[in-house]
């Protein structure tokens, strides 16, 4: 007999919307409420092979693909906050204030929006350096 543990498609697509709304290793969470008859090993395993590139298109990839999309307006002013609260944990800001975003793409984003509202300073700013006027070319 075939001892391997099958999901259904059904329970494929409770563990993306488990990782959508507890978090990507929320696993103790998806398993408690939504996968009740798996072990969080099995979830976890279930997961990695769906996430994996030979796999065919899944409810797990599809969510994967979608969360590692740029940020919204509205999602880069939350991941300030996050910061300004969790500092740059990246991970601690992916489980409690973006749970659907991947902790890596929030450090990118990060990098990103310091980029754009750290301008250069001005030479008429109180802590840059005069500007000769040779200098300013």
């Amino acid at each position: 007999a075939n001892n391997r543990l099958l999901f259904t498609p059904a329970e494929d697509s409770l563990a993306a919307i488990g990782m959508d709304k507890f978090g990507n290793e929320a696993w103790e969470l998806i398993q408690q409420y939504l996968l009740p008859t798996k072990t969080v090993a099995q979830i976890q395993n279930r997961v990695k092979n769906l996430a994996s590139a030979r796999a065919a298109p899944n409810p797990i990839k599809a969510y994967l693909s979608a969360q590692r999309t740029n940020l919204t307006p509205a999602e880069r002013a939350t991941l300030i906050h996050g910061v300004a609260q969790y500092g740059e944990d990246f991970h601690a800001i992916s489980r409690y204030v973006l749970p659907h975003k991947d902790p890596t793409l929030l450090q990118k984003a990060f990098i990103a929006t310091k980029a754009i509202k750290v301008p250069k300073p001005k030479s008429n700013s109180p802590w840059a350096p005069p500007v000769s006027r040779t200098e300013k070319g």
